[in-house]
């Protein structure tokens, strides 16, 4: 008795049967992945280093990376992660890849979300004008200290 999950082949020789056989069992397993990207970036897929297409098959054990790039003035503020019916998860790119190993039967979908890129930038003089080379300069968040930048020769810093 066959249940869903078990698939009756004859074995035989003929390379365009087997090649057909496997055919059919990857069409029953396919998995899937599509990006989402916002306003401000790309994504591109590449599985077991070669690039992806949408509807491809996607094998269990391949490994799946997803490069996000930002466009000049961007930065990348989120990505998400949602396999099958799950829920929505953050994820986080190292230096804008993420690598994931695929799983049996399952559709991935990812999404990305980008913002400007905000810059900081000024002067510190004295108060005759002169600049002031070499000073350290702290950029708060509240007051927490987000980011610190030294003075150029011109007493020019920039975040």
């Amino acid at each position: 008795m066959a249940s869903d999950a078990v698939k009756d082949f004859a074995v035989n020789n003929d390379a365009s049967a087997i090649d057909a056989a496997i055919a059919a069992i990857e069409s029953e397993v396919k998995g899937n992945i599509t990006v989402t990207d916002g306003e401000g970036g790309s994504s591109v897929i590449t599985v077991a280093g070669a690039a992806y297409t949408a509807g491809t098959t996607v094998t269990a054990a391949k490994q799946v990376k997803v490069t996000v790039t930002a466009n000049t003035g961007y930065a990348l503020s989120k990505f998400e992660m949602k396999v099958g019916d799950g829920d929505w998860q953050e994820e986080t790119p190292t230096d804008g890849v993420y690598t994931f190993t695929a799983r049996y039967n399952q559709n991935y979908q990812f999404r990305t979300t980008f913002a400007v890129a905000n810059t900081v930038n000024g002067a510190v003089t004295e108060s005759a004008g002169g600049a002031i080379s070499g000073a350290t300069v702290t950029l708060l968040n509240g007051d927490a200290a987000v980011a610190t930048a030294t003075t150029d020769t011109e007493g020019k810093y920039s975040f």
